[in-house]
C-alpha cells in the first residue's frame, strides 16, 4: 500500500516535472491511500497556479482519485500498513 499526500496528488492534475513519472507510478496497481484532508486540500493546491484548475481537481477526485485511493486513516484502522513512497 502506497500513501499519496496532497503534494502527489496535485502532481496528478498538474502538469509538472515529476508528473509523468507519478502517473506511471500510480498505474502499477498497488493499493494507494491518502488523507481525507486531501480532499480539500487538492483544489487548494491546484488554485495556487490558477483558479481554473479547480473544477478540474474536483473531477480528478470524484471520477479517478476516489475511485482508487482509500483513506489512510481507514487503512490504518483495521491494521492495514501505510508507507509514504520513496
Amino acid at each position: 500500500m502506497r500513501y499519496l499526500d496532497t503534494s502527489a496528488l496535485a502532481k496528478l492534475v498538474l502538469t509538472e516535472r515529476e508528473s509523468t513519472a507519478l502517473r506511471d507510478l500510480v498505474r502499477d496497481g498497488r493499493d494507494q491511500v491518502t488523507a481525507e484532508i486531501a480532499r480539500l486540500e487538492l483544489p487548494r493546491a491546484t488554485r495556487r497556479h490558477s483558479d481554473e484548475l479547480v473544477p478540474q481537481a474536483r473531477r480528478s477526485w470524484s471520477m479517478w482519485i476516489a475511485s482508487r485511493l482509500r483513506s489512510a486513516e481507514a487503512a490504518e484502522a483495521v491494521g492495514i500498513p501505510v508507507e509514504a513512497p520513496s
